[in-house]
Parts: C-alpha cells; structure tokens; sequence
C-alpha cells in the first residue's frame, strides 16, 4: 500500500463542501467557505494529529492469497459530512499486478460512504476513547474501496452493467441521487457502477429481513 502523506493530520480534509467551492470563483470566498468547514474539525484535532496513515494500512486485512498479487497505490480523502453523522471516502485507487511496472489493470475513484450514525452528539461519537469509533469506520471504508478495486481487477466483479437507474442513498442525513447501474447488493450496502464507470458504495436499508449476497452481471440493476 503506498499513501501520500506521512501523517493523517489532514485526513479529513473538510467537511463537504466542495460543490461550493469549485463553483466560486473569487479566492476570497473560497478561502472563507473552507475556513467554515475547517471550523467544524476543530473538536477532532487531537484525534486526527494521533493517527497515521501506517496506523490506517494496519487496520486492513488483506483477503485470502489472491490479493498478493496485486499491487495497490491508494490516494485516500476522507470527508465528515455537513451534519457530522458519517464519513465519505474518495479513493483514487491503481491496481497492478504485483512485480510488475506496466500501466494499471484497474484505475478508477472509488467512493465509500459509511451509514450514518444515530447519536446526538456526534463529536463524543467520533472521538470517544482516543478516537476508536472514528479509526475504525475509516478503516472498514478503506478495506471496502481496496477489494473493489482488486475484485475489479480480477474481473470478479462485473466492469459493467446492461442497464442504469436513479438509485436514492444517503450521506449523513442528506439524500442523494446516482444515475447507475447496480453491481453487487449484499445486507445494508449496494456497489454502484455510475455513468462516469467509477464505483460507488452506499448504505440502504434493505426492504425484507433477509440478508444475502447478490453480484449482478450485464442485467437490469434491481
């Protein structure tokens, strides 16, 4: 695994608000909407300034023998959502295989969206002992947008799908809306394929008791 940085201070980059950033078009504004958002992070600095990125790679588990042999460099932006209830990462991910320099077998952005969490006070959610809750959901999503990119790879997952719908997620407490087709749905969490061929994985909430794994290959997305 290789990382750009050598320390997680800035992990999180800033709340999202990226939409409004990159549609602004004096440097003046720019820097008051990102001074905003870093407000927001303030109560998490002593937790951020603790945590590595070495800290982070030891939290995944590589699965099984197959992933070693593959090569993954990984630029991971992790964001905290505008009301604070989960994180987004945004992965640019390149896989090749493993003792070799040639171009990337898969090279994409993956994005993983943890589910929102139902306390009230999120600061004491996310930082509560040294940080536990907040190193382990950024690791979980960290392992998530590896083995896509590795199961994509391998051509374990389909690079494709037959047809593409509006599909409905949230990040936080906020609805949003993607055009894609659906690649894999399994429990509480869907893996999208959207129009720009960038994979994205959501939480949703299932509509039957039954918690199953079905991956989906050039068919109708469900």
């Amino acid at each position: 695994m290789l990382y750009p940085a050598p320390n997680a201070a800035g992990l999180i980059a800033a709340v999202i608000t990226h939409g409004l950033i990159n549609e602004s078009s004096k440097n003046a504004q720019k820097l008051k909407l990102q001074q905003k958002a870093d407000e927001v992070l303030v109560p998490y600095k002593a937790v951020l300034s603790t945590y590595t990125y070495a800290e982070l790679a030891r939290q995944m588990v590589m699965a099984g023998q197959a992933e070693a042999q593959w090569l993954v460099e990984s630029a991971p932006v992790f964001a905290l959502t505008q009301d604070q209830t989960a994180l987004v990462l945004e992965n640019s991910i390149k896989v090749r295989k493993a003792g070799t320099t040639g171009p990337a077998v898969y090279e994409r952005m993956i994005k993983v969206v943890s589910a929102p969490m139902a306390e009230q006070d999120p600061v004491a959610y996310w930082t509560r002992d040294n940080g536990s809750r907040l190193r382990q959901v950024t690791g979980e999503l960290m392992q998530e947008s590896v083995d896509l990119s590795v199961s994509m790879a391998a051509k374990i997952l389909p690079g494709n799908v037959a047809t593409q719908k509006s599909f409905r997620y949230f990040e936080g407490k906020t609805e949003k809306i993607e055009r894609a087709g659906l690649i894999v749905e399994r429990c509480t969490r869907r893996v999208l394929l959207t129009l720009r061929e960038d994979l994205i994985s959501v939480p949703f909430s299932p509509s039957t008791e039954t918690c199953g794994v079905t991956a989906v290959a050039n068919s109708p997305a469900s």
